[in-house]
Formats: C-alpha cells, structure tokens, sequence
C-alpha cells in the first residue's frame, strides 16, 4: 500500500473515531438534559400540588406537569368517554365544555393536554394517576359532586336517542369506580 492510501485509511479512521465520541457526547448531553428538566419539573409539581415524590413521579410519568395539573379533574371524563374504545364528538364537547367552563384558554397548557387525550386514548396508568392524586389530596363536597356529573354527562352525550338515555355498560363500570373513588 503506497503512503497516500495509507494516510488517507488513518485520515479516515481518526474521522470515523471522532464521529462516534461526538454522537457519544450528544447522546449523554441530551440524557443529562432531559434529567435536569425532569428534576426542575418535579420541583415545580411539588411546589403546585404538595404531593411526595413518589406522587410526582408518578404524573411527570404520565404526562402531568405543573402547568397542566388542572387537567387531572379531566382524567375520570376521559376514561368515561373513551370506555367503549371510541370518542364520540358529542363526548368531545362535553370534555371540550368542561375546559371552557374551567375557564382554560385554548393555549393553556392544561387544554392542551386535554385535546391530546381527546385524539389519543391514553393508557390506563393515566387513570391510575388519577385514583392516586384523589387519594392523596382529597376533593370537596362541590368538587367530587361536580367531577360526577361531568362523567354522567360525557356517559349520556353518544347513548340513546339523541344522546338521551343509553349508557353503555363500559362507561356504567367507569362510573362505578369513579364514584367509589370519589366517596
């Protein structure tokens, strides 16, 4: 092998070489990253909720931050609209009220969060999530009463005639567990 290939091979290699410790380096910057803005949202959370770090772990790792805290009054209308695998855009209305009700801009983060349920069914540790803050941090007489008849309105809007009646046995079970959690 004459010298030009052979500097040419070694250029080459120190090349590559670099190349994979700078992807290295990205990679433990971007995890690095991500712990510390998973640190300062669990201050945050812990600040606005008052829940211990079990409990904050636990929302961060659904998606609840603390500019979205509001959003988990929501989680239990969510489970009844999506109970019978499919959100009807009458249950999307109620959810959609209960944010405007709420006084939640569009732009809210809390809303936000919202919408994304609403498109995507989240997975049951979303609800879980919920049975945990309701554990921990209670609600009022007004509040429990109110999250109630949110998830018995969202029940009714698809069932029956015109959305008056019918309610499907899926959402009679969510429900019933709402209203065991809430007692």
């Amino acid at each position: 092998m004459d010298r030009t290939n052979e500097h040419g091979l070694r250029r080459r290699g120190r090349g590559l070489e670099e190349g994979y410790f700078a992807r290295i380096e990205r990679v433990l910057v971007e995890r690095l990253r991500v712990q510390d803005d998973r640190r300062t949202a669990r201050r945050s959370l812990a600040r606005t909720s008052g829940l211990d770090v079990g409990a904050i772990d636990f929302l961060l790792d659904v998606g609840i931050r603390a500019e979205t805290l509001p959003a988990v009054d929501w989680i239990p209308l969510v489970e009844v609209a999506w109970a019978d695998g499919t959100m009807d855009l009458p249950e999307k209305r109620v959810l959609l009220v209960a944010a405007e009700e709420d006084r939640f801009a569009f732009e809210h983060p809390a809303h936000c969060l919202l919408r994304s349920w609403i498109e995507k069914r989240p997975g049951p540790a979303l609800f879980d999530a919920w049975e945990l803050h309701v554990s921990l941090t209670g609600r009022t007489r007004k509040q429990r009463e109110r999250i109630r008849g949110r998830a018995r309105s969202v029940a009714r809007a698809s069932g029956g005639l015109l959305g008056i009646g019918k309610v499907s046995g899926a959402e009679s079970e969510v429900l019933e567990t709402i209203e065991v959690l809430l007692q």
